[in-house]
């Protein structure tokens, strides 16, 4: 049996995507097939996203050594705050605990990334 390569996608409307593996804008509110070979998973980004990552871990409670790699999806403006959960409680979105006393703010403005 020959397994499938590719997959339908549904894009949400009122938002432009991104393919995270290519960077090829896409329109929302539309399926489309997207190729998913078995070692990469088919990603799509809102545009104007900001995502920070790391290397994987198995627990929050371990420290990644300060490596963080942020991506940014273009398109419009946008902006995050980022906040370092400190791996021991169990809280959740905004209450959890930052490691220092001050979180980077991030801004996307057209073409430029700002931190403040």
């Amino acid at each position: 049996m020959a397994i499938s390569q590719r997959c339908a996608v549904y894009l949400p409307l009122r938002a432009q995507w991104v393919d995270a593996s290519n960077g090829q804008s896409l329109e929302g509110g539309q399926t489309i097939v997207a190729k998913a070979p078995l070692e990469r998973m088919p990603l799509f980004v809102r545009a104007s996203s900001i995502v920070p990552s790391g290397p994987a871990i198995p627990s929050t409670a371990q420290d990644t050594g300060g490596e963080l790699t942020v991506h940014v999806f273009g398109g419009s403006d946008g902006s995050f705050t980022l906040y370092e959960d400190e791996g021991i409680t169990r809280m959740k979105g905004p209450t959890c605990v930052m490691k220092e006393a001050s979180s980077p703010v991030f801004q996307w403005h057209g073409t430029r990334l700002a931190e403040f």
